[in-house]
C-alpha cells in the first residue's frame, strides 16, 4: 500500500508538472503516454529512450530533465529496491548512463519523499543539514552547489529578491534555473494557493516545477 501511494504522488506530481507546462498550448496526451513509460516493466534504459523520443516529439524538451527526475524516482520507488541493489551491476549502469542526466530536483523530490514517509515537516534547514548533510566536511560538494541558499537568508525572500539572487549565480550552476521555484516552495511547501499567486510572474518552466513540487507534497 506504501509503495502504490508513493506511485500516485509521483504521477500526481508529473500530471502537475506537465499540465502546467502545457496550458495555452496544443499539446495532448503527453501525461497519458508518459505515465505509460512510468509504470512499464521495460528496463530503465529503454524508459530512457522512450522518454527522449515523446519529449523532444512533443515539444516539451525543456522540461525533459525534470520528467527525467520524476521517472527514476519512480523506478526506485515502485520496485521497492532494498540497500542490496545499490550495490548491483545493474543498479551501476544505470548510474553510469544518468550521469549527465537529470536536474537537481532529484534530491529535492527524494527529499519530499522521505519527509512523506516519516510524516515530518519539510522546511529548506531539514533538507539541506540533514538529508544533504551540507554541512559536514564529506559533502562539500554539495555545500558548493547549495551555497546560495546555505548563505542567504531566505525564509522572507519576496519574487524580486529571488530573481536578483538568480542573476549573481553564474551559467555553470547546478540549480540556477530551478533556484526560484525551489526557494518559494520551501517557503510554503503546504500552499495550495500560491501556484495562482505567480503566474504572471514565473516562466512557463519555473511555474511547472513549482506546481510539480506542491503537487508531490500536497498528496492528500
Amino acid at each position: 500500500m506504501i509503495i502504490e501511494h508513493q506511485n500516485k504522488v509521483i504521477l500526481n506530481s508529473l500530471q502537475a508538472l506537465l499540465g502546467t507546462y502545457a496550458e495555452g498550448k496544443n499539446l495532448t496526451n503527453i501525461y497519458d503516454n508518459c505515465s505509460q513509460i512510468f509504470v512499464s516493466i521495460d528496463s530503465f534504459e529503454n524508459k530512457m529512450k522512450s522518454l527522449d523520443t515523446l519529449m523532444n516529439k512533443g515539444g516539451y524538451g525543456e522540461i525533459e530533465e525534470v520528467v527525467f527526475d520524476l521517472m527514476l524516482v519512480h523506478f526506485l520507488s515502485a520496485f521497492a529496491h532494498d540497500e542490496e541493489y545499490f550495490d548491483s551491476e545493474e543498479w551501476e549502469e544505470i548510474e553510469e548512463k544518468t550521469v549527465e542526466r537529470g536536474t537537481e530536483l532529484l534530491n529535492v523530490f527524494l527529499y519530499i519523499n522521505e519527509a512523506n514517509d516519516a510524516d515530518a515537516n519539510i522546511s529548506i534547514e531539514d533538507f539541506l543539514n540533514e538529508f544533504l548533510l551540507t554541512d559536514m566536511d564529506e559533502f562539500q560538494d554539495e555545500f558548493k552547489i547549495y551555497e546560495p541558499l546555505i548563505e542567504n537568508d531566505l525564509d522572507e525572500a519576496d519574487f524580486d529578491d529571488l530573481t536578483k539572487l538568480k542573476a549573481t549565480l553564474p551559467d555553470s550552476s547546478e540549480i540556477k534555473e530551478i533556484f526560484i521555484p525551489m526557494v518559494m516552495f520551501f517557503q510554503t511547501p503546504y500552499s495550495t494557493e500560491m501556484l495562482g499567486q505567480f503566474k504572471g510572474k514565473y516562466n512557463a518552466f519555473e511555474i511547472s516545477v513549482l506546481a510539480a513540487l506542491l503537487a508531490f507534497t500536497n498528496h492528500n
